[in-house]
């Protein structure tokens, strides 16, 4: 619902772009949804592709695969359970990029490491192991934020690839989710780059395929909400259906002060959240570097 210039559905994730159209029985050419989980550990995987421009355009979203990792309960710091997701990453991850032996990587931590919902990226690249005779080679980068470096990350970002030349980029970033309920438990993976502040609608320069050279895979996890979406959300909870004129109000955004659209909120649990969401991330990278290909 797009309401006075405001996208109350404005999200990071592919899957909560293609369930706006489930929800109105719209059916979008172009657009393939694959389904699968463990459903004993109650872990759901979805894979949005995006196959046409014109799909793309409907999505707003570049061609490409999104893979989705939804936990239906809290992902917890035990080493079965960050294993067991690790193993599923790695997975994920060679599904998207034919990793050879002699191949290398780039992890590029973005984010802000002094605010804690932005400080996923810098958190997951802190943890790769760097072992120089591993049959995949990882290099590091954290570029920081344009406030502290006076330069945009994508051009940190590719300074640095044009010097070790990687055979592929993988970003990490905190994303911005349209249901609270995804906050922490979901990680995306996609063949497309990342737009560093895009959550947020702070569009910097893209780092992608087109813009770095190389193939570019982003892994983000959601960290934040807008705030006026759990308003609205929580006021349609509440209202009955005779009250015609609140429901008015909700509708054209009246009954939410502007400020609140600016504004977005994270879990109180985010420490934590992002330690166990930043071991996860790194130990499935981490696997790429350890086994053998």
């Amino acid at each position: 619902m797009e309401i006075s210039g405001f996208d109350f559905d404005r999200t990071d994730l592919a899957l909560e772009n293609r369930e706006k159209f489930e929800k109105d029985n719209v059916e979008i050419d172009g657009v393939e949804v694959v389904k699968h989980g463990y459903y004993d550990r109650k872990i759901n995987i979805v894979k949005v592709i995006i196959k046409t421009e014109e799909a793309a355009k409907v999505m707003g979203k570049p061609i490409g695969t999104y893979t989705t990792i939804e936990s239906e309960i809290p992902y917890e710091d035990t080493l079965n359970d960050i294993d067991f997701i690790a193993g599923i990453i790695a997975g994920e991850m060679k599904d998207m990029y034919t990793f050879k032996p002699g191949s290398s990587f780039l992890v590029a931590g973005l984010g802000n490491r002094d605010i804690t919902a932005d400080s996923l990226g810098p958190n997951v690249a802190e943890l790769i192991d760097i072992d120089m005779d591993a049959n995949v080679k990882p290099y590091v980068v954290i570029p920081g934020v344009m406030a502290k470096s006076g330069m945009e990350s994508a051009l940190i970002v590719k300074g640095v690839s044009d010097q070790v030349k990687p055979d592929v980029i993988i970003a990490i970033d905190s994303l911005a989710a349209r249901n609270i309920k995804r906050l922490n438990r979901v990680i995306q993976i996609a063949n497309t780059g990342i737009n560093p502040g895009s959550g947020v609608d702070n569009h910097r320069y893209g780092i992608n395929e087109e813009s770095m050279g190389v193939p570019v895979i982003a892994i983000g996890v959601p960290m934040v909400v807008n705030a006026a979406t759990i308003v609205r959300d929580a006021l349609e909870s509440i209202i009955n259906d005779d009250k015609a004129d609140y429901h008015q109000m909700i509708s054209d955004g009246s009954i939410i002060e502007n400020d609140v659209f600016n504004m977005f909120v994270t879990s109180d649990c985010i420490d934590e959240n992002i330690y166990v969401m930043a071991k996860i991330i790194a130990k499935g990278l981490n696997k790429l570097v350890q086994e053998r290909l």
